[in-house]
């Protein structure tokens, strides 16, 4: 990578899309903005002379991808680009003078909770197969004694435990009311 871009690693489970704003706000403050992002890398550019505010939306079945893309360019959001899973990040030219309103893309409760709903079910899906595999791969490990697909087992027990406190840490997001600022 040139001196001018730069590649950020960080991985940010789906409840803590707060704690990926802000990181990418602290970024834009310190001159480096947002070219790609993505679930398990970000693309930067270094611009000292833009600043922006970062926000990001889950909504992995976009029926008018247009229509969609219109509503937040509207309110002065620019779509950067999307990831794979249905993440779709914006930036907004910052100004000293913009309201905390103007800062986010969910100026209200609905819109928020519908955006936390879409990762919810997505979460649950993925609980659900957890619970259902865990026990299936269980037997037959235990069955054919094979070391293989108890780890296997294993894996999907993890996977529900952590699909399980991404649920928990969603409902205690929505309870404290925040919103990636």
């Amino acid at each position: 990578m040139s001196k001018n871009r730069k590649v950020s690693h960080k991985i940010y489970e789906s409840w803590e899309y707060e704690r990926e704003i802000d990181d990418l706000n602290r970024m834009s403050e310190q001159g480096w903005q947002l070219e790609k992002g993505g679930c398990f890398h970000s693309v930067f550019i270094k611009n000292d002379k833009e600043k922006y505010i970062y926000q990001i939306d889950y909504s992995p079945k976009l029926k008018d991808k247009d229509r969609y893309l219109e509503m937040f360019s509207e309110q002065e959001w620019e779509y950067i680009n999307s990831t794979f899973n249905g993440w779709h990040y914006f930036k907004k030219a910052y100004r000293d003078d913009m309201s905390e309103e103007e800062k986010i893309i969910y100026t209200d409760k609905q819109s928020l909770y519908e955006m936390q709903n879409r990762y919810l079910s997505m979460l649950k899906f993925f609980m659900i197969i957890s619970c259902i595999m865990t026990p299936v791969y269980l037997i037959l490990g235990i069955i054919g004694r094979q070391t293989s697909i108890l780890l296997e087992a294993l894996a999907f027990l993890i996977m529900g435990v952590y699909m399980g406190i991404g649920l928990i840490n969603v409902n205690r997001v929505r309870k404290s009311g925040t919103q990636g600022r």
